[in-house]
């Protein structure tokens, strides 16, 4: 990506670098020198994509490395609905319960399967496998335990519905691999992903840069 000009204002200080990444919640800036800033510490930042194409926006200091700080940038309400499609997807191996929700006369009803294999995961869907092939429109409710098997943080839940299903020819292990979007989340669970997707972004960002 080519690298933007970002402004942060300290006090009466204004610190000027580059920023080298930006997707999702996350924002990385590199600086001539280690800024004199504190991880934890609210900023005032601007971004200026050109000379005519500039957003301020208030931010956190997540972590900083060197000359780098890494911030913590919350969209607003309309800005998240619109920039889902921005947050990456991160590969994983975790089981999760499924339950394909149906209609029937006396009202929804929700029906069991096994337990499916969820492959990778973004703020707007995730991918599983599953060794029956589910029709395109089928919708769903997941739970997953992203951080592992009883951490209550790391425990997921939302409705999806199914977009696309193929069948798995790479992996070697059979099934087919079912493409979802999210249509139902509350604010609980919609907290704990994007902050389970922030960790995974800010790790692989950090062992980038020391490759």
């Amino acid at each position: 990506m080519s690298m933007h000009v970002i402004q942060i204002q300290k006090g009466n200080e204004m610190l000027e670098g580059q920023v080298t990444y930006e997707e999702g919640d996350l924002v990385e800036a590199t600086f001539d020198a280690r800024p004199a800033i504190n991880v934890g510490e609210p900023v005032r930042c601007m971004v200026m994509r050109s000379f005519d194409e500039m957003y301020t926006f208030e931010g956190i200091i997540i972590a900083k490395d060197d000359s780098k700080l890494y911030i913590f940038h919350s969209p607003t309400v309309a800005e998240f609905r619109e920039q889902r499609r921005r947050y990456p997807r991160f590969d994983v191996n975790v089981k999760a319960f499924v339950q394909m929700i149906g209609e029937k006369q006396e009202g929804l009803q929700r029906f069991q399967i096994p337990t499916v294999e969820v492959i990778n995961v973004g703020l707007g869907g995730l991918a599983f496998r599953y060794e029956k092939q589910l029709e395109v429109d089928t919708q769903l409710a997941i739970f997953m335990e992203l951080l592992g098997k009883n951490v209550e943080e790391g425990a997921i839940g939302a409705d999806l519905v199914v977009i696309h299903a193929k069948e798995d020819t790479k992996s070697g292990k059979g099934g087919f691999i079912h493409g979802c979007r999210v249509t139902e989340i509350n604010g609980r669970n919609l907290h704990k992903l994007r902050k389970y997707l922030l960790q995974r972004q800010l790790e692989e960002l950090k062992n980038n840069n020391k490759e």
